[in-house]
């Protein structure tokens, strides 16, 4: 065989495998849990064989990825995490001459133990009030007289009538003070309990 000849058929040899290995490889897939739904946002890593060239994808809203290598190798490892679920791994080799490498994944739910977490809390200790209900308050006999005097001129400190129109309700007429609208000859005016017949209060009473 011509020497020249002989150079072209081993550099045809030499080079048909090297054309065929640095072709360039697709990894894709789909990734859904164990219930069939899809995966979305879950984080895939894919490491070349041999020399462990990492690429990374994310699997979108209807849980696929897809990564292409520039130059394939036929040989890929493929891991797969997503929170809340079990991480996966899957090592995936080329069959034959085909280019597009599929790598689906079923992940399945994490269902982590948490330790036992105890909560302890003091009983709210009830507020005590030794305060009856029929037990007046500090001052206010203090503070209904300083509203009564407040309103009566200290020469009527004693009228009866005076002290009277004070109250709510009271209505002052010729007649003398008329309760809700009660004439004033309905008035009983008593003084410790017994009938007064007088209009005006001693101011040395005691009442």
């Amino acid at each position: 065989m011509h020497p020249s000849i002989r150079a072209v058929l081993i550099a045809v040899v030499v080079t048909h495998p090297l054309t065929a290995q640095s072709a360039p490889d697709v990894v894709r897939g789909r990734v859904t849990d164990d219930s069939s739904r899809v995966v979305a946002g879950a984080s895939v890593s894919i490491t070349r064989g041999p020399d462990r060239l990492l690429q990374t994808a994310k699997t979108d809203s209807t849980g696929y990825f897809s990564s292409r290598f520039d130059i394939g190798t036929g040989d890929y490892l493929v891991y797969v995490d997503a929170l809340g679920f079990r991480p996966a791994r899957r090592r995936i080799q080329r069959a034959g001459s085909e280019r597009e490498l599929v790598a689906d994944f079923t992940l399945g739910r994490d269902m982590t133990l948490l330790a036992t977490v105890k909560v302890k809390a003091d009983k709210p200790v009830r507020a005590s009030n030794a305060v009856s209900p029929y037990t007046p308050e500090v001052g206010s006999s203090q503070s209904w007289s300083d509203g009564v005097n407040g309103r009566v001129t200290p020469g009527a400190a004693g009228d009866l009538a005076a002290l009277a129109g004070t109250l709510p309700g009271v209505t002052m007429t010729g007649s003398g003070p008329s309760m809700l609208g009660a004439p004033g000859s309905s008035n009983l005016t008593t003084l410790n309990g017994m009938a007064l017949a007088g209009g005006a209060l001693p101011r040395a009473a005691r009442t």
